[in-house]
């Protein structure tokens, strides 16, 4: 995540060097990568919440509570937003800044893309709302 960053940056410290075709590529290819790694991310939350409620018979009461945690996997817990409601749970993907891009020397917003899952993805999970459904 932190290359990915430090690419964006790189790229907008050189955008001037660049067409601005060449720099809207480049950004636009940050943004999928940047969606793939929110992707993962969302997935391996619901995936160690779900394993939860399957060793203990609960969600957890917050995603501390969540067990057997390597560094590698606690990544997600800066991603997401999760609020436990009764027997099930809310789970949001935090948002992240649009990367900018050039336009004759005018800043442009460029806009991440709507994730969205199909409904079968939810069927089985307790996980009953979210900014991803």
């Amino acid at each position: 995540m932190k290359k990915i960053i430090l690419l964006a940056i790189l790229i907008a410290a050189l955008s001037s060097c660049f067409s601005d075709n060449f720099v809207d590529g480049m950004s636009d290819g940050i943004a999928e990568s940047l969606q793939m790694v929110n992707d993962q991310e969302f997935q391996k939350a619901l995936s160690h919440i779900e394993m939860h409620k399957l060793r203990n018979g609960t969600y957890p009461d917050e995603l501390a509570d969540l067990e057997y945690l390597n560094p590698m996997d606690s990544r997600f817990l800066n991603r997401v937003e999760y609020f436990k409601l009764d027997s099930v749970y809310e789970l949001n993907l935090k948002s992240l800044a649009p990367i900018k891009g050039s336009n004759n020397g005018k800043k442009k917003k460029k806009k991440m893309i709507a994730q969205k899952y199909p409904a079968e993805f939810w069927e089985g999970l307790g996980c009953v709302k979210s900014n991803l459904k």
